[in-house]
């Protein structure tokens, strides 16, 4: 039997029937892309692991995926890659790397449940990385509702040095339109740094805080 034209949910139907070669089959073809898969799941935390322990990460995740994978839920890979997501927070916590740096997440919850798409370390001293996760929400389409590509646009600019006199003759809007704009985007950082004391992880806002 051919198993590379098999898709991924056959093959694990097949393996679950105690096929060995099916399972060879799908741990094949997943394992040539591990460390990509780990990168896609959170190309942050990854990079904090050697590939010794994304190794790790992913067999672990991926041994899981196919006792728990439930057909008719979605593709098997990206069941794959949101488990991996919570598998590397599961080691990044086990190692204590959140311990003393401020982190930043796409869908924190309060309540302690962690259904994270992505945690990244949060810089003490560049807005930007920010703005970068904010942009990543948005191309993920989980940016929240007061959070519009206008608020980001505003905020690129900003951060690029541009005055909001200037950023408003750009848009073809108030200056003051701008500022508020700006100040969405800056309260929108406060709000999404996990662990720490929120106001101490604030990013020190290195443009000039002028209304010019």
């Amino acid at each position: 039997m051919n198993y590379d034209s098999c898709s991924d949910e056959s093959l694990i139907l097949l393996s679950r029937s105690q096929n060995a070669g099916a399972f060879y089959a799908l741990t094949k073809r997943y394992f040539v892309i591990r460390i990509p898969l780990c990168r896609i799941a959170s190309a942050a935390l990854a990079s904090y692991f050697d590939a010794w322990d994304l190794n790790h990460v992913f067999y672990v995740a991926f041994n899981d995926c196919l006792n728990d994978f439930k057909f008719g839920s979605g593709s098997f890979k990206s069941y794959l890659i949101r488990s991996l997501r919570h598998a590397l927070i599961r080691e990044a916590k086990k190692l204590h790397l959140f311990d003393h740096v401020p982190t930043v997440s796409l869908d924190y919850e309060p309540n302690g449940q962690d259904t994270l798409h992505d945690v990244i370390g949060s810089s003490s001293d560049d807005p930007r990385r920010y703005l970068d996760y904010f942009e990543e929400a948005e191309r993920l389409g989980l940016l929240k509702e007061k959070l519009s590509p206008d608020v980001l646009k505003v905020a690129r600019l900003r951060l690029d040095g541009m005055t909001f006199s200037q950023i408003a003759e750009l848009l073809s809007i108030h200056s003051k339109k701008a500022q508020r704009l700006y100040a969405i985007f800056k309260e929108a950082a406060t709000s999404i740094v996990v662990g720490g004391n929120p106001v101490d992880a604030l990013p020190r806002w290195t443009v000039e805080e002028s209304t010019s």
